[in-house]
């Protein structure tokens, strides 16, 4: 019984550690300046890769690796940010 109450926490902790992480990717881009692969995956899950202000950068910078896609950091990144073209994988 012991096992199995020590199993159930141990799996409680990763399962509220695995939220706290996704939730940090969400709303308004927060962690875009900390990490590039979370503010990526915000990103493209919110279709920021659609470029609204003038030219699309992403236009003339095509991603070698076909299993990526284009986003523009800008667009995710809250201040006055160029819009920065990046690869990233597709989720």
């Amino acid at each position: 019984m012991k096992h199995i109450v020590t199993f159930l926490i141990v799996v409680a902790v990763i399962v509220a550690i695995a939220e706290a992480k996704k939730s940090k990717c969400k709303g308004e881009g927060r962690t875009c300046d900390e990490s590039i692969e979370c503010c990526s995956k915000w990103c493209y899950v919110n279709s920021c890769a659609t470029w609204t202000d003038g030219s699309n950068p992403c236009d003339s910078f095509p991603c070698i690796d076909k299993k990526q896609t284009c986003v523009i950091k800008r667009r995710c990144v809250t201040g006055g940010c160029r819009p920065l073209p990046t690869c990233v994988d597709k989720h």
